[in-house]
């Protein structure tokens, strides 16, 4: 970096005068061995000239940076970097499609690394057009590697790869399961109160339907479970005739159960039984 060699000195004790500061400044000069970029450089009359690939006014198009009252620093203008060669803050400001702050790695013409926030359209995207994130201003609903809600209700979050959460496997409880996932992705609580039911009505179906049904064991395809399960296969439920324990998928096809409820079927099959043995033990 360029050194300011001292021009003028002061005794201990000498009171500093608006003179002797314009004298230090005057008689400045700079150390040219010490410059450290090609692109600046010290002229004969000891002044910095900084070449185009360096800071001049053209990249600050309009305006200067500036701070508020609460600390914050104002671009009020287009800021911009157009250096190709690595990872670089390119533009922030306003640029047509709306004030937005945009980010690349290697060459600023090379689309598929670039990436922007744009604080009109309040989401986060490759610059190629693939949207990676899209913060919807008005509802608050952050979406991940889709462009369009499921819900339309405020300050929800949906992806289209998984979910995870590290701690929460160690987070455990022995109450029952609350919470199923509806075809379109959506977490709901499982609930039994009546104050969530309506047009309740005795359950009719027993010993006749059970006795259709298959129990099964079974070993899932996901490569990251090696269990053995025991169950039913949800396209036979759906077959037997009874849909209310059956889950569809968006395409209508039988794809989960809800064995919970199912105790309904199986507890009327038994009472069915046991009103049959009380009438032979009667006998």
């Amino acid at each position: 970096m360029p050194i300011i060699n001292k021009g003028t000195a002061f005794s201990n004790g000498e009171q500093l005068t608006a003179d002797k500061i314009n004298n230090l400044l005057d008689l400045a000069t700079f150390n040219q061995s010490a410059t450290d970029s090609a692109s600046t450089t010290v002229n004969s009359a000891s002044q910095i000239v900084v070449a185009d690939s360096g800071i001049t006014p053209t990249k600050l198009s309009t305006g200067a940076p500036s701070w508020d009252a609460s600390g914050h620093l104002i671009l009020t203008g287009n800021v911009t970097n157009n250096n190709d060669s690595g990872n670089t803050v390119i533009y922030g400001g306003t640029n047509g499609n709306g004030a937005h702050i945009e980010l690349y790695s290697g060459g600023h013409a090379t689309a598929a690394n670039k990436a922007y926030y744009d604080a009109t359209e309040h989401n986060f995207r490759q610059r190629s057009g693939t949207q990676l994130m899209q913060l919807e201003g008005s509802s608050g609903i952050l979406m991940v590697g889709t462009t369009t809600s499921p819900t339309s209700i405020d300050y929800s979050i949906f992806c289209t790869g998984r979910i995870g959460s590290l701690d929460t496997y160690n987070q455990t409880s022995a109450s029952s399961a609350n919470l199923i996932i509806t075809s379109t992705g959506l977490f709901q609580r499982s609930t039994s109160s009546v104050r969530y039911k309506e047009n309740v009505q005795d359950y009719e179906k027993g010993i006749d339907v059970v006795k259709s049904l298959r129990p099964v064991t079974y070993e899932s395809i996901n490569e990251d479970d090696n269990s053995t399960y025991a169950g039913f296969i949800a396209e036979e439920v759906h077959e037997a005739g009874l849909p209310e324990f059956v889950d569809y998928n968006a395409e209508g096809q039988p794809d989960a159960l809800h064995y919970a409820n199912m105790t309904a079927l199986l507890t009327k099959a038994l009472q069915e039984a046991i009103a049959r043995i009380e009438v032979l033990e009667a006998k």
